[in-house]
């Protein structure tokens, strides 16, 4: 928003989030006297056109009706910004006169170097992630080394994965004839899933038999459906 104010491209400028509970992100500048879409709240309804449309939205001062005791009606850019195929947020630029060629491509060109911030944060984001889980399993592996039996190596394993994914509850279970009986145990389980967890899992047709016969991780997303 500073840089569409700074530049004079706008009067103001701001960066809306959207969804269920849109917020303002960042602002920039003052709305002009007399600046509205005429008929909701400034920029509101046209923020969730350029959501919806994925495109950006123009609305020119002389658009559409001007409400009952508004002093005008000003021009507005709604511009998307997305990330990773999702619309995120919106930049949304105003004044009260037209906007030119020039300030609708630069609303858009401030757009686009949003996006590309977001790929970067995410870039970096994903180093410091991969990082930390590099840290951990070098200083797993160390405890792991030193492990005397197979309780205490299950119960380093757990940590981390705990650790690694914010788990709130987790086992390792060894296969022991046609049931799963636990190593170790960690978390907050009810009591009733702790004991059966305790008393050995049946190693029936779930994920964790696929995970066994695969070799890979399996998931699911509610283990309550």
């Amino acid at each position: 928003p500073e840089l569409l104010v700074d530049t004079g491209h706008a009067a103001a400028a701001s960066v809306r989030s959207v969804g269920s509970e849109p917020a303002t992100l960042a602002s920039a500048g003052d709305v002009p006297a007399g600046t509205t879409d005429g008929r909701e709240e400034p920029g509101r309804a046209l923020a969730e056109r350029a959501r919806r449309e994925r495109r950006t939205i123009y609305r020119d001062v002389a658009a559409g009706p001007v409400a009952p005791g508004r002093a005008g009606s000003g021009s507005v850019v709604a511009a998307p910004v997305e990330r990773d195929g999702e619309i995120v947020a919106v930049l949304e630029a105003r004044r009260a006169g037209r906007f030119s060629r020039g300030d609708r491509e630069a609303v858009e060109a401030v757009a686009r170097l949003a996006e590309e911030a977001l790929v970067r944060l995410g870039a970096l984001e994903g180093i410091e992630a991969r990082s930390r889980v590099a840290d951990g399993l070098a200083r797993t592996g160390e405890r792991l080394l030193l492990a005397q039996d197979e309780a205490t190596a299950a119960e380093v394993a757990l940590r981390f994965a705990f650790d690694a994914v914010d788990a709130t509850a987790g086992a390792v279970l060894e296969l022991r004839g046609s049931r799963l009986a636990p190593l170790a145990v960690a978390g907050h389980a009810s009591e009733r899933t702790r004991a059966a967890v305790e008393e050995g899992l049946r190693f029936g047709d779930g994920a964790m038999r696929e995970a066994w016969r695969e070799r890979r991780a399996a998931f699911v997303d509610d283990v309550g459906r």
